[in-house]
């Protein structure tokens, strides 16, 4: 059963930002590797390091920002995946979901936004779009890949989208009354006082991979300028 449920789970990756990461990468590496070859030819070992150590944090730079942002939805709640630090909202805790400019998690006393999933409102040709036959109605990956492809959709709504199915599987999973409002089911749910309603969680291992060659790149710019 617990394989059925799972498959309303979904992750969203901005494609933009993904071609702009793979294109980052391979200019970053490609730029960095030819510096390499030619400075250590020339002997300038120095050079060469640097180059190498520009490249390393330009790769773990650009893989963070454009490769790593994205938004999932799993059996306990959201989790929106931006550069530096992950936001993981359990569902008991979602009070909306935003959807303007960028898609929002709104939980009490603020919201967390996405960086992956950005863009306007659909415009007129989604308002205009025909509706199905009854009784033809379209699953949800169907209605996501069609009004993707047409444009219709930008990524906010589109996470919008698979998040309200997940909280849908949520109530059934545990019971939550949907005739209830919105107000009578957060007013159910218990917090401890001053316990945080989203889990957030810094990327320590990247902050860590990216400060030793930073650090060590800035101490060889240091040493070339004191080289006579």
């Amino acid at each position: 059963m617990d394989l059925v449920i799972d498959v309303v789970h979904r992750t969203y990756r901005s494609t933009s930002l993904l071609v702009l990461g793979v294109l980052g990468l391979v200019f970053v590496i490609g730029l960095a590797a030819w510096v390499i070859v030619d400075e250590a030819g020339r002997g300038h070992w120095l050079v060469a390091v640097a180059a190498f150590l520009w490249g390393v944090v330009l790769t773990e730079v650009v893989a963070e920002v454009f490769l790593r942002p994205r938004v999932t939805t799993t059996r306990e709640g959201v989790v929106l995946v931006n550069p530096f630090r992950t936001v993981a909202v359990p569902w008991e805790e979602l009070r909306g979901v935003e959807t303007e400019l960028a898609l929002q998690i709104v939980v009490d006393g603020g919201r967390h936004s996405s960086f992956a999933a950005t863009g306007k409102r659909a415009g007129s040709n989604a308002r205009g779009r025909r509706r199905p036959a009854p009784g033809s109605q379209p699953s949800l990956d169907q209605q996501l890949k069609a009004g993707v492809a047409a444009g219709e959709i930008p990524p906010p709504v589109e996470c919008r989208l698979f998040i309200d199915q997940g909280m849908n599987e949520w109530r059934e999973r545990t019971g939550r009354p949907r005739s209830q409002t919105l107000q009578e089911q957060w007013a159910a749910v218990e917090r401890p006082d001053g316990e945080s309603p989203a889990v957030i969680t810094w990327h320590v291992p990247w902050l860590v991979a990216f400060a030793v060659p930073a650090v060590l790149l800035i101490a060889v710019t240091i040493a070339l300028r004191v080289m006579p």
